[in-house]
């Protein structure tokens, strides 16, 4: 009895180690075909971005006395670093003179948005 439940046990073992090679094979190929398809590594999207959203025209206007606190509701949060971001708690005449009056408000290219955005609209927007 002991024999035959050590034996299946062995035998699941090594149908999980040989299913995992699989996936392990079957993920390296999709991302060489990704790769090979469009030029690029996974990881060359982010850097390319953010190189990108560098060079645009893109302004962040907020109100907020805890800037860090309104930052981490944001989705795209980890590329804020590259946008001008303006607290219009510090300066409300500038804001008013821009008729900001809804927060945040984006200005991206030239085009104005009121409210969070995802990152599929920033990178349609800013055309990166």
């Amino acid at each position: 009895m002991y024999k035959k439940t050590k034996k299946r046990i062995i035998d699941n073992i090594g149908f999980l180690v040989i299913l995992l090679v699989i996936l392990i094979a079957v993920f390296y190929f999709i991302t060489s075909l990704i790769t090979k398809h469009t030029g690029l590594i996974i990881t060359d999207f982010d850097k390319n971005f953010k190189e990108c959203l560098k060079e645009r025209t893109i302004f962040l206007y907020i109100n907020s006395k805890n800037p860090l606190e309104t930052f981490g509701d944001f989705e795209i949060k980890e590329y804020l670093h590259n946008i001008n971001i303006f607290n219009c708690s510090r300066n409300k005449d500038f804001c008013i003179s821009k008729n900001i009056d809804y927060f945040p408000t984006w200005f991206i290219e030239g085009k104005k948005i009121e409210g969070d955005i995802s990152i599929d609209v920033l990178e349609e927007l800013s055309g990166c």
